[in-house]
């Protein structure tokens, strides 16, 4: 994935010092399990998500930082 198509999906966010899991990095993720799939960045299903909520630990929106 090139940063091309990671901006056509918004603001990336790198990790952080504390270790905690931020949106962005879910939204990474959650990207490259769709383009791995065959589809592109503006196609990430809410499986995809759900798989990159569980490859996290499986946080909830509402325990992410950021």
């Amino acid at each position: 994935m090139n940063n091309q198509q990671l901006a056509e999906c918004g603001s990336i966010e790198e990790g952080n010092d504390s270790g905690a899991v931020t949106r962005g990095m879910m939204r990474k993720r959650a990207i490259e399990l769709a383009m791995s799939d065959g589809r592109s960045a503006l196609e990430a299903s809410k499986s995809d998500w759900e798989q990159a909520k569980q490859e996290f630990g499986g946080q909830d929106k509402d325990q992410m930082q950021g």
